[in-house]
Formats: C-alpha cells, sequence, structure tokens
C-alpha cells in the first residue's frame, strides 16, 4: 500500500511525555486503523515541543487506504470525548478540529521557594492531592520537567471546575506555593 496509500496527520493536543506518545497514541491509532481500515497503517509519531524542550502537542502520521478515507477520519473526528480541545485530523490539504477535553497545567516552582519546602517537600504526595482533589473534574495525564518549573498536565471536561478543585488543594500542599495554574490544549 506504500504508493498509493494517502497521507493524514492528526495532531493530538495532549502534553505528554515521549513515551507516552509511543505507547498511548500510537496505540490509539494502531488499534483504529486495525478496526476500520486493516491495510492503513500508522508511520510514526513525533511530539512538538516548545521552549526548554516542553512538550506542547503530538503529531501522529497515518497512511491510510484510499477507499478508507472518510470512514478513518470519521472515526478518528469520534475520538472527540476522550482527547483534547485543539486537535486536528489533516488529509489532502484539508482539515477538521476536533476534541471536547480542557487542559490545565499547574507550574510548580523550582527555584524561588524556600529551602526547606525543597528538603522536605514531597512531590509524589503532592501529585496524589491534587488527584484526589481533581476528582471526577478531570485527570492526570503527564508532566514535565523543566530547568525552572515542573508542570502537571490535568485534562477534563471543564477547565475552570477543575482549577477551582486544584486551587482548593493548594494551601495544604508546600510545594504548590508560587505555583502557576494555566489553561492549555486549544490554546497551543
Amino acid at each position: 500500500m506504500a504508493e498509493q496509500g494517502l497521507p493524514v496527520t492528526v495532531r493530538i493536543q495532549a502534553r505528554l511525555q515521549d513515551d507516552q506518545r509511543a505507547e498511548v497514541i500510537d496505540a490509539l491509532f494502531e488499534a483504529l486503523l486495525a478496526r476500520v481500515s486493516p491495510p492503513s497503517r500508522v508511520t510514526g509519531s513525533e511530539l512538538v515541543v516548545g521552549v526548554h524542550g516542553e512538550p506542547r502537542a503530538v503529531l501522529a502520521h497515518l497512511e491510510v487506504a484510499p477507499v478508507d478515507a472518510e470512514r478513518v477520519v470519521a472515526a478518528i473526528l469520534d475520538l472527540e470525548d476522550g482527547l483534547p480541545q485543539g486537535s486536528r485530523v489533516e488529509i489532502n490539504g484539508a482539515s477538521a478540529p476536533f476534541g471536547r477535553l480542557q487542559g490545565l497545567a499547574v507550574y510548580l516552582n523550582g527555584t524561588r521557594l524556600d529551602a526547606d519546602v525543597y528538603a522536605h517537600g514531597d512531590l509524589q504526595a503532592t501529585v496524589d492531592a491534587l488527584t484526589l482533589a481533581a476528582g471526577d473534574a478531570g485527570t492526570l495525564w503527564s508532566h514535565w520537567m523543566g530547568p525552572a518549573e515542573t508542570a502537571l498536565y490535568f485534562y477534563g471536561g471543564d477547565a475552570a471546575l477543575l482549577r477551582t478543585r486544584l486551587e482548593a488543594a493548594a494551601p495544604g500542599l508546600p510545594l504548590l506555593e508560587r505555583c502557576r495554574f494555566v489553561a492549555v490544549a486549544a490554546q497551543d
């Protein structure tokens, strides 16, 4: 099928680590293609990164059997409820947006807290507390450790509700002093 396949690019507006890209996104599209177009295949994927290597999105590259192109695009668009806003599928010069989840990044300050907070702060306990606080409003998908901040990426149906829940947990978590909450997904 190499010469006659149609190239399809899917931009998933999720901030993931490279190993998650391979394990989650590639597997998602391999399963989708096996179900709706067995001759089609995933030809690769890549991270889109920003300043300091922070993940911004994932690009999945597919080669789709022309006879199945419409069915494949429809199946990708059906993934809307489980993927972030701002995602796009592109084929033959046309592009269609999809995705309903809203993203919220919590940036933990890595340089401006008291030394005692860094020495005794428990990052895993902080992550666990935020995950519990998020409840059914969202899920922690990934993280990133940069030169001055550590980011935790949550996705859910309503970023404002998710932020409210996470901010409510912040006063009891020393590593969240001077943290930032930033909406992600559709704006990237």
